[in-house]
C-alpha cells in the first residue's frame, strides 16, 4: 500500500505551521487514482489553512508500479544533503529485481514513469535524446536547457521528445524513427556497463559518458 506521514509545514506567506499529510510511497497498482495526481502534480499542491496561501510542496516520494515492475524515487534538489543511493536501497528491502531509478525533479520523475509504462529503456532514451538535442542546438544556435520523452508511436515508427530552450516557454518537439532508439539501446547495452543494484541515476551525463565510450571504441 501507499505510505503517508504527517509533518509540520511552515507557511512561506504567514509563517504559521500546520500538520500536513505527505505520501512517502505511492503504489499505483493498488491505488491507481494516485497516478493522475502525480501526472498533474496535484499530489504536491499545498494550501495553508491559516491564510490560504497555495504552494507546491516537494519532498522525497517513491513511485511503485508493481505490474510493470519499476520504482522511481523522487529526491528533489534541496539545500540539505540528499538521501544517498545506498540508504534509499536499505529503506526499501523488498525491491528485488525491479528497475529502480532516482529523479531530482518532477519532470524527470514523470518522464521515467512514462518511459517504463511504454516499455522503453531509459538508457536508450537518454542516448536518443542527447543526439536529438545536439542536432537541435546546432540548428538553432542555442543551448538546450532540458528535454523529455513525450511520444512513442509504433504505428508511425516515431519516438518523440520535447525540448526547452532559453527565452521560450513553449517546447520544441523533435521525433525520430524507432530504429534510432534501437541503435541507442544497442550502444547502451554494449558500452553503458553493467547496472549495479539499487536506485540509479540515468540522465544526460550518463548518456554523454556512454557515448564517449562508444566513440573511443571506434577510434
Amino acid at each position: 500500500m501507499s505510505r503517508k506521514i504527517i509533518k509540520s509545514v511552515g507557511c512561506p506567506h504567514c509563517g504559521e505551521h500546520s500538520d500536513t499529510q505527505m505520501h512517502t510511497t505511492i503504489n499505483v497498482t493498488l491505488e491507481p487514482k494516485l497516478r493522475a495526481k502525480v501526472m498533474d502534480e496535484s499530489l504536491f499542491l499545498w494550501k495553508c489553512p491559516h491564510c490560504g496561501c497555495e504552494a507546491t510542496l516537494l519532498y522525497p516520494c517513491l513511485y511503485h508500479d508493481m505490474d510493470r515492475k519499476f520504482m522511481i524515487y523522487l529526491l528533489p534538489e534541496q539545500r540539505e544533503p540528499l538521501v544517498p543511493d545506498q540508504e534509499a536501497e536499505l529503506r526499501f528491502p523488498e525491491l528485488g529485481a525491479l528497475k529502480k531509478r532516482l529523479a531530482p525533479d518532477l519532470n524527470t520523475w514523470k518522464e521515467k514513469i512514462l518511459l517504463f509504462e511504454a516499455g522503453l529503456d531509459d538508457r536508450a532514451s537518454e542516448l536518443t535524446k542527447l543526439a536529438l538535442a545536439r542536432a537541435l542546438a546546432k540548428r538553432l544556435h542555442k543551448p538546450i536547457q532540458s528535454g523529455y520523452f513525450c511520444l512513442l508511436d509504433r504505428e508511425n515508427d516515431q519516438v518523440g521528445f520535447s525540448f526547452f530552450v532559453p527565452n521560450s516557454e513553449e517546447p520544441i518537439y523533435q521525433s525520430t524513427k524507432i530504429e534510432v532508439y534501437d541503435r541507442s539501446l544497442d550502444i547502451a547495452r554494449r558500452f553503458g556497463g553493467v547496472l549495479p543494484p539499487g536506485f540509479l541515476t540515468i540522465d544526460g551525463a550518463w548518456a554523454s559518458n556512454t557515448l564517449q565510450q562508444y566513440h573511443a571504441s571506434m577510434a
